[in-house]
């Protein structure tokens, strides 16, 4: 697994445990991303929607907001169910 599918894992399994729908502002802001971060992130949630395993949809003032559903499919090795927080 290389660097760009860890860090993909990452933000699929922060979406799916926080649960709702997430700016990619607040997905930043809450894992501390520097700028570096802040694009990987970009191209990430762009790949994760691409690929079936998080959904996109607009808020009522047009921003892109991000989920993991039950009509997502889970990366392998994962499944949709939340971790639990210990």
């Amino acid at each position: 697994m290389d660097s760009r599918d860890e860090f993909d894992r990452l933000i699929w399994r922060f979406i799916r445990d926080e649960g709702g729908w997430h700016l990619r502002d607040e997905i930043a802001e809450s894992l501390a991303l520097d700028a570096n971060g802040k694009m990987k992130l970009c191209h990430a949630l762009r790949r994760l929607v691409r690929e079936g395993y998080a959904v996109v949809r607009p808020d009522r003032i047009g921003r892109d907001r991000y989920g993991v559903t039950a009509l997502c499919a889970a990366p392998e090795g994962l499944t949709l169910e939340p971790d639990e927080v210990t």
